[in-house]
């Protein structure tokens, strides 16, 4: 995924969710995205984190959510883990699982948080399986990592 398209669409997901009506059961779709992204492969880490700051931002209204720390915690110690013994779906379910705790304790809805991680899921899938275009303009296959 192009970062600028990646970009764009967070951004408009977030605009979607600030639009949404409070009693209409929505999941975090720029949340979803982001964590997907961060889940499909290592390399989105330097456009993915700043946009997940400005997302709890613009969503939160703070840029520290009460869990934070932890969370960067955890999710560096799953990088670290990943980085030594290769990409896994254990790892990559708990990096979403993980990613998704600030929004329970925002209060978010249960079923907008399940309908987030599965969300999560599916683009995550779907980011992982587009092909990486090579600078000759053959296709890649995609990555196994």
């Amino acid at each position: 995924m192009i970062p600028i398209l990646g970009t764009l669409l967070a951004i408009a997901a977030l605009l979607i969710n600030l639009a949404a009506p409070d009693n209409l059961l929505l999941p975090d779709l720029s949340g979803a995205l982001l964590i997907a992204a961060l889940a499909a492969r290592r390399r989105h880490w330097p456009w993915v984190l700043p946009l997940l700051l400005l997302h709890d931002l613009i969503l939160y209204w703070e840029p520290w959510p009460p869990t934070l720390l932890a969370v960067i915690a955890a999710l560096l110690l799953l990088v670290r883990i990943d980085l030594r013994l290769g990409a896994a779906l254990p790892q990559r379910v708990a990096l979403l699982v993980i990613a998704l705790i600030p929004m329970a304790i925002e209060g978010w809805n249960p079923r907008a948080i399940a309908l987030t991680l599965l969300l999560a899921v599916a683009l995550w899938y779907w980011i992982r399986d587009l092909a990486i275009p090579s600078p000759n303009g053959e296709q890649m296959q995609p990555e196994t990592r």
